[in-house]
């Protein structure tokens, strides 16, 4: 099985933006991202934006001299690392949050009120 290196876009891979375009590229990610793919891993960009918004992406990916990879919205078993800046970890096969991302939940009955950054 190949294994892939899952890489969300805005927020991670870009700067987020309010108007729905892609922001400007992070640089420590980028020079990662191609470290990677130079080191002949395999690398997606993993987004939650529809398939509508790919051909866009693509086009981000090149305008930044980054490799044409895939784009996808699907998680797939392959993925063996994800790299987003929203992603609380959870202990496989308990359902435990991650004792350092468990800090970053807010004490709210909103379950989505999250703070975006983790100690881990």
């Amino acid at each position: 099985m190949t294994k892939v290196i899952a890489v969300d876009l805005d927020g991670t891979l870009s700067k987020t933006t309010q108007d729905g375009s892609i922001g400007q590229p992070i640089k420590a990610m980028v020079d990662r991202v191609n470290d990677w793919n130079d080191a002949g891993r395999t690398v997606v960009i993993f987004t939650a934006r529809g398939q509508s918004e790919h051909p866009k992406i693509r086009t981000w990916l090149k305008q930044n001299s980054l490799p044409d990879f895939e784009v996808t919205n699907v998680k797939i078993p392959e993925f063996t690392e994800i790299y987003d800046n929203r992603a609380i970890r959870v202990e496989e096969d308990t359902g435990a949050l991650c004792g350092k991302c468990a800090s970053s939940v807010k004490n709210s009955s909103n379950h989505s009120a999250l703070i975006t950054r983790t100690d881990c």
